[in-house]
């Protein structure tokens, strides 16, 4: 018996008044194709065949120009008749509640993102005769467990099954001279554990579930849901684009020493890697901290996606790549250095953990949404060189920040690295109290804090609220190994300023509580020193004490006797 086919166009159905809950056929032509639907919301049947028989392609190239888009939240089935060539791009794009699709033998193409986020497909068989797979074709399909690829097809394309992540398994057969074009078909499949390739494969092999290409030189794909750690074979000379994107249960990476080529977003999305080591002996990669670079460490190229916490990117970086930090979403705060004056692509792209940035240049950088997209910017704080917020603050994209803070550094030294050490240099906020600490080694002991050759304390632990950028210099010298008291209650000189003779009151002196007397410069050297019982120029008049200091250079000098100072004027 002749089939019979029912088929209203659009304007036939406005004017039934049909809608889209309509038990009732509902459909029209789109080039030499005819669809129907039929049930009723959510489980229509999406019916596609050749209008006058025959053979013929979708003629769309996007979803929106689908004509039965409008229902993609309501068909549950899709039925594809002998005739039809071609799926076109984005054909089934966000058909959520499909959950079964008939396609017939003779075609040939499934176009770019055709099924798209069909996330209650579970299962899809492949026609023999099929060639290509397009680009994003089966992307986050997530129900899909298993699929098989027909001997026939030629090309896999970029992302076609990217975020499969119910599928375990895949199998490349023979035929297949294409997989990708910048980036392989099978990132962030995270219960992929295997893909292997029939052996007859003249451009692609496997090796424990591993795609490589044929002389297995250039590592293709990670399975997604291998996990633990993964020594790269010493034979492989590159790591290709998104090679290990999506890979959220690899903790380390170890490259060896051939490798001489990594592509884009090779490590994206590692959530679980806190560490990629390089071989020493490779000339063109290095890591520190876990951290990739180039053999210079001009670049960082990526920051592991499992490492928690804060991060200083290091002074001799000049560039960053496109998604060196791209998901790290344990990355709490960022410092980056005045030596990175251009940030482009999206490197910390969905680093949703991040709560300050702290930018050294005092330049805001020329940037996009990209670099900071997915960053809660209405609350992450920016901090930047106290004398460039307002230029932060009209800048495009940094001033989406809030707050935006002022910073200062504090640069701390000593004078003689054998004599002692000294702590507490960083960058804080303005205002902000800064402690610097001053220890000396053994045989050593401390003097004073300087700054440009200013004494600005005598004390070890000096803490100061911060206001500019400065560097402090703490000033240690060798002990004489007189034991030094701190009895002295009250300490005065006189004349002041002074020619030859310095009178110094301080009545513990005599008494041993005070048998040091020291005269450093402005720079924090010590030039003089008198021992009580030992110097003939020390006078013993209790409670008052002359020294000589005629033969000081005139200048301000800093006279000390135990924990007190003062400072006097040498005419």
């Amino acid at each position: 018996m002749k089939k019979f086919r029912l088929i209203f166009g659009l304007a036939t159905l406005a004017f039934l008044g049909l809608s889209s809950n309509s038990a009732f056929a509902q459909g029209g032509t789109t080039g030499p194709l005819t669809w129907q639907l039929t049930g009723t919301a959510p489980n229509m049947t999406l019916t596609i065949f050749v209008t006058d028989g025959g053979t013929g392609e979708m003629p769309f190239h996007n979803m929106w120009q689908a004509p039965w888009y409008n229902w993609h939240k309501s068909i549950n089935t899709v039925v594809i008749e002998t005739g039809v060539t071609t799926i076109s791009h984005a054909a089934f794009f966000e058909f959520e509640k499909m959950t079964s699709v008939t396609i017939p033998a003779g075609l040939t193409e499934i176009g770019g993102c055709a099924f798209l986020k069909c996330s209650a497909l579970t299962s899809i068989t492949l026609p023999t005769g099929l060639i290509a797979i397009g680009g994003s074709a089966f992307e986050n399909c997530t129900a899909l467990m298993s699929i098989i690829i027909p001997n026939s097809v030629t090309t896999i394309e970029c992302n076609a099954f990217k975020g499969c992540t119910a599928l375990t398994s895949i199998t490349i057969p023979s035929n297949v001279t294409t997989i990708g074009w910048g980036c392989h078909a099978f990132p962030c499949c995270t219960a992929l554990t295997s893909i292997n390739v029939e052996s007859g494969n003249n451009n692609y092999a496997s090796e424990n579930g591993i795609l490589f290409d044929k002389n297995k030189n250039t590592l293709i794909c990670y399975p997604g849901g291998k996990i633990g750690t993964y020594i790269i074979p010493n034979n492989v000379t590159a790591i290709g684009w998104a090679a290990f994107e999506g890979c959220t249960a690899l903790t380390l990476i170890s490259i060896p020493n051939n490798v001489t080529a990594i592509g884009n977003t090779a490590f994206e999305g590692c959530t679980d890697l806190t560490s990629i080591d390089v071989e020493s002996s490779n000339n063109n990669y290095t890591s520190e901290d876990g951290v990739l670079f180039d053999k210079n460490k001009n670049t960082l190229i990526c920051y592991p996606g499992g490492k928690i916490g804060a991060y200083v990117i290091p002074n001799s970086v000049t560039s960053i790549e496109g998604a060196a930090f791209h998901s790290c979403i344990n990355l709490t705060s960022i410092t980056i250095p005045n030596s990175i004056t251009n940030i482009g692509g999206s490197p910390f792209a969905n680093c949703t953990g991040l709560t300050s940035i702290t930018n050294l240049n005092s330049v805001p950088a020329n940037i996009d949404f990209y670099v900071f997209g997915g960053v809660n910017q209405s609350s992450c704080t920016l901090r930047v060189p106290a004398g460039s917020v307002k230029a932060y603050k009209n800048a495009a994209e940094w001033k989406n920040f809030n707050p935006i803070v002022g910073i200062c550094s504090v640069i701390v030294s000593v004078n003689n690295e054998e004599y002692g050490t000294a702590t507490g240099d960083g960058i804080y906020e303005e205002h902000e109290t800064a402690t610097v600490t001053a220890a000396a080694n053994d045989g050593y002991k401390f003097v004073n804090w300087t700054k440009n050759g200013v004494e600005v304390s005598t004390e070890d632990e000096y803490s100061f609220s911060v206001t500019e950028d400065l560097e402090l210099v703490a000033n240690f010298e060798e002990g004489t190994g007189i034991v030094e008291t701190h009895g002295c209650a009250s300490l005065q000189i006189y004349p002041n300023p002074v020619n030859e003779q310095l009178t110094i009151d301080c009545g513990d002196i005599n008494k041993g509580a005070c048998p040091l007397v020291e005269i450093y410069d402005v720079t924090g050297q010590r030039v003089a020193i008198v021992e009580t019982g030992r110097a003939p120029s020390l006078q013993s008049t209790s409670p008052e004490t002359t020294i000589n200091v005629s033969h000081l250079p005139s200048g301000i000098y800093f006279l000390k006797i135990g924990n007190k100072t003062v400072k006097f004027v040498k005419q």
